[in-house]
């Protein structure tokens, strides 16, 4: 039996959350079915669905090429390179920061097991000289590997997946006060403006148990809408 959310406005490029499971009295999953979302906002704009990454499996660090490695909390002051590591493979992340005016740019690399190469298909990157909430988005590399044992020795997680969104040669500090990571399920790159697009799956799509579905649309605007048809599984 399928639900519907109805239809959702979203303010923001990513979220807030569309729809998320219970966890009580059993921890079930989503299968989505078919997503609408609604570009409202006077230009085109790309837009998706993508599901949130739990928590307790993405972890933050402070790295400038992955030679060096300091465990980091939401609020720590990160002054080479943002890491931000998950158990899972991701496409980007939801990260209110808080930078200094004079902050350098960033670029956005991973892991290939070699070396930590630039994304190759950056779809939004974030903007570190500004402190509001941003976004990072991207199509998952299929070389990106897992830390070798010189990087776990320096400190990362030998079973996460690590980006470093790496500062200039001379950064401030930044701090991130809030991060959600995401995987993307479907992207379209150019949705007209007051026009909207259907995305769906034949045999559903399950989503991990515990994961919420979280809306995207390139260009933020308040009229900006979605829905989802849904069904649950234990």
């Amino acid at each position: 039996m399928t639900e519907s959310s109805g239809v959702v406005s979203f303010a923001n490029k990513l979220g807030p959350v569309v729809l998320s499971p219970a966890s009580s009295p059993i921890n079930e999953a989503l299968v989505l079915h078919s997503y609408n979302v609604g570009n409202e906002s006077g230009a085109d704009a790309a837009g998706g669905i993508a599901y949130t990454l739990p928590a307790s499996e993405v972890s933050l660090g402070d790295s400038a090429d992955g030679s060096t490695f300091a465990a980091k909390n939401l609020g720590d002051s990160i002054a080479s390179g943002l890491v931000i590591q998950a158990r899972h493979v991701f496409s980007g992340a939801k990260l209110t920061l808080s930078a200094q005016s004079n902050v350098a740019a960033s670029s956005v690399k991973y892991f290939n097991g070699t070396s930590f190469a630039n994304i190759p298909t950056a779809l939004e990157s974030p903007n570190v000289q500004s402190s509001a909430e941003q976004v990072l988005l991207f199509e998952i590399p299929s070389d990106w590997s897992l830390p070798n044992a010189a990087m776990v020795t320096a400190g990362f997680d030998a079973n996460s997946f690590p980006l470093i969104i790496k500062l200039g040669s001379t950064p401030a500090p930044i701090t991130v006060s809030a991060l959600t990571a995401v995987k993307l399920l479907d992207y379209m790159g150019a949705i007209p403006t007051n026009n909207a697009v259907t995305m769906s799956w034949d045999k559903g799509c399950k989503i991990p148990n515990g994961s919420s579905l979280i809306p995207y649309c390139s260009t933020a605007n308040v009229d900006n809408w979605c829905s989802v048809e849904t069904s649950r599984s234990a």
